[in-house]
């Protein structure tokens, strides 16, 4: 995925030049916007919403399906369906709670700052002190 990350950098530098990559919000839609082959493919930002469609949507699944492991692992479970199904119902309504619209997602999600950062560097640490408490529980 790096390398990918990178090809996509490199591309877009090339495209739109530095200043506008750096500038830009969605890098990907100003560069469809600036190709025109021959004036037949044109507006080819319907492909590049496509595409992050499509991105956003596995990267949703995945993470909402590794939850969905984890935990099904903490209560000792062995089949997820049902913690799935639990959360899938619930996910969409505590999402309607917590944020009124897309810009106050946003807006919460910056607000964080380096306290963000410190969550997502301790959690997994968190779960790998539950998994050797579980073990050494289970020995």
């Amino acid at each position: 995925s790096t390398f990918l990350l990178l090809i996509a950098q490199i591309v877009f530098i090339a495209v739109l030049g530095s200043e506008l990559t750096a500038s830009s919000e969605i890098p990907l839609l100003e560069a469809m916007l600036s190709v025109h082959i021959a004036m037949i493919f044109t507006n080819l930002d319907i492909i590049g919403v496509f595409i992050i469609f499509i991105g956003g949507f596995y990267k949703t699944a995945i993470h909402f399906f590794g939850f969905s492991l984890v935990f099904t692992w903490l209560l000792n479970k062995s089949n997820p369906k049902w913690i799935i199904i639990i959360f899938g119902i619930a996910l969409p309504f505590l999402s309607i709670l917590r944020f009124e619209n897309l810009d106050d997602q946003r807006w919460k999600g910056m607000e964080g700052g380096v306290y963000s950062i410190l969550l997502y560097a301790l959690l997994p640490l968190l779960i790998l002190l539950i998994i050797k408490v579980k073990k050494k529980h289970n020995k």
